[in-house]
């Protein structure tokens, strides 16, 4: 037991705390004027005082002592600023080494020897191509125009102009004809409607076509389907994508005939009289008509003097014969 432990206790005379052959503890020197013992009272008792070597720790050093962990705070904080220099360190590399880069990109785009823009005006785009390329230029369309001066397909202007000094890798903007707003009409007069349709749509770069519906007549001189007229004339300028109108014709004016009489005759007389006029037997009916010998015709469609064409179909109405004729 240690010295203040042996200080606090008050042990019975002859009573050694130490036990048989320890050494003789070391004696205070008593004191001359020893304090007379404080009468007993109620009141609490003072803790006893301790020399400064001898002051225990406090009770909080082993919990955690407040300043280790503020230095654990500061700690703390001091490695996440590191980590920030770290990361801002970091981007600012990886940004020089773009911005390095993208400079000399730039630099061997914008900078460099320059060169003469070649004359592309006339030419097509494939011969352009190669005059750039040979300058170290590119072409650039920036839009197609009709040109009534310049053949569809040939470029008609450039930016910069020809003799114009640039860096290289410029670009040379272009603008390509689509030929002229106005095309020729073909003739298909004479044709028939087939291969004038095709005539039309043959115009390269026109987009031309036929109007419909086709319009058709009668031609004593033109054969059935060719074409006998059309609107425009041929040769005349036309804007691209119109429709042309045709005239078809129908061939000769058919011979019109007065319809013969043909009642109280057979079928076969009016057979042979209907084959001679080109006409052809239609629909053929029976009736009941008292009186009528069988097979007689009682009545025909068209009727009697009308007018008929060649080709057309006569309907007849004939008697059954089955009713007998009425007595007298």
């Amino acid at each position: 037991m240690d010295k203040k432990r042996r200080d606090r206790i008050q042990l019975p005379p002859g009573f050694d705390l130490a036990g048989p052959g320890a050494p003789e503890p070391m004696r205070l020197p008593t004191p001359q004027h020893a304090p007379e013992p404080a009468a007993a009272t109620d009141a609490p008792v003072p803790p006893p005082t301790h020399s400064p070597s001898e002051v225990p720790a406090p009770e909080s050093a082993t919990v955690g002592c407040p300043s280790r962990r503020r230095r654990g705070v500061l700690w703390f904080l001091w490695r996440m600023l590191l980590g920030l220099i770290r990361l801002a360190l970091t981007a600012a590399l990886v940004m020089g080494l773009i911005g390095g880069a993208s400079y000399f990109i730039v630099k061997s785009y914008v900078g460099g020897p320059e060169v003469q823009v070649p004359n592309v005006l006339g030419v097509t785009v494939e011969e352009a191509l190669e005059k750039a390329k040979t300058a170290n230029l590119f072409l650039e369309l920036d839009r197609r125009e009709f040109s009534e001066a310049v053949g569809r397909g040939n470029i008609m202007a450039q930016a910069p102009a020809p003799g114009v000094k640039v860096k290289q890798r410029t670009p040379i903007r272009i603008v390509v004809s689509d030929g002229s707003v106005r095309v020729r009409v073909p003739n298909v007069v004479g044709l028939t409607e087939i291969k004038a349709g095709v005539a039309v749509r043959s115009v390269p770069n026109a987009d031309l076509d036929i109007a419909e519906p086709v319009a058709r007549a009668y031609s004593p001189t033109v054969k059935r389907g060719d074409v006998i007229a059309q609107d425009p004339p041929a040769g005349v300028p036309i804007i691209r994508g119109a429709r042309i109108k045709i005239l078809v014709s129908l061939g000769p004016y058919p011979a019109d005939y007065n319809m013969p009489d043909l009642r109280h005759r057979t079928v076969q007389e009016a057979r042979a009289v209907l084959g001679a006029m080109q006409l052809t037997l239609g629909e053929v009916r029976e009736v009941e008509r008292p009186g009528a010998a069988r097979g007689v015709i009682l009545d025909h469609h068209p009727g009697p003097g009308s007018r008929v064409s060649p080709g057309a179909a006569i309907a007849l109405t004939i008697a059954s014969g089955l009713e007998p004729a009425p007595q007298p």
